[in-house]
């Protein structure tokens, strides 16, 4: 079924456009986040996703990619994400506003960060 397809789109995936926006076969999909301390337990944070669904593997074409970019504010402990909210945008313009309470975003120590 169509809803089983990988998707981009959201609050994870590609930024900037609504949840599950972009479905197919495959997906491609590329993230690069930059974190800087404010205060003790608050972040902020600027972001650049591109991604691509495609059909077959060979229809892959890297200037059908989209890309959604933006900034954003998180508040921490030590070893996992509170909450964050964040104002994303795409080359396809329009805004999206993102709030999330949710803990499951867990990395290491703030000083390090496992890809």
């Amino acid at each position: 079924p169509f809803v089983s397809l990988p998707p981009l789109g959201g609050p994870r995936l590609l930024r900037g456009y609504s949840r599950g926006r972009f479905r197919d076969r495959h997906s491609v999909l590329g993230s690069v986040e930059y974190r800087y301390p404010l205060l003790r337990m608050l972040s902020g944070f600027i972001f650049i996703d591109a991604g691509q669904v495609f059909r077959r593997p060979g229809d892959f074409d890297l200037d059908a990619s989209r890309i959604g970019y933006g900034v954003g504010i998180q508040g921490h402990s030590q070893s996992s994400i509170l909450g964050r909210f964040f104002v994303a945008s795409s080359t396809d313009g329009g805004l999206v506003f993102s709030l999330s309470f949710s803990p499951t975003l867990r990395g290491g120590s703030r000083e390090e960060q496992r890809l």
